[in-house]
């Protein structure tokens, strides 16, 4: 008892409180409960590296014209931390 106390155990799949009651009881002991849903790119961007990116986006079509241009000026402002996010 107690071999992983101090780890962090990362579970994914179907989650027992969807079927309505605790159908699985006693798999669980104490601590926390942390929910890790799937967010975009933007959204990582934001809450873990804490980067406010455009709430604009461009179509690749569109990337040579002024608009995706003047959008890719912007986010190269953004270079260094970009990288860090997607390298985190």
């Amino acid at each position: 008892m107690g071999e992983i106390r101090e780890d962090l155990v990362l579970c994914t799949g179907s989650s027992a409180r969807k079927m309505g009651t605790e159908r699985l009881p006693g798999r669980r002991g104490n601590g926390r409960d942390l929910v890790q849903l799937p967010m975009s790119f933007r959204a990582f961007c934001e809450t873990v590296v804490g980067l406010d990116l455009p709430d604009e986006s461009v179509q690749v079509a569109d990337w040579l014209t002024p608009a995706g241009r003047r959008f890719a000026r912007e986010l190269y402002l953004h270079a260094d931390a970009l990288e860090d996010a997607i390298e985190r």
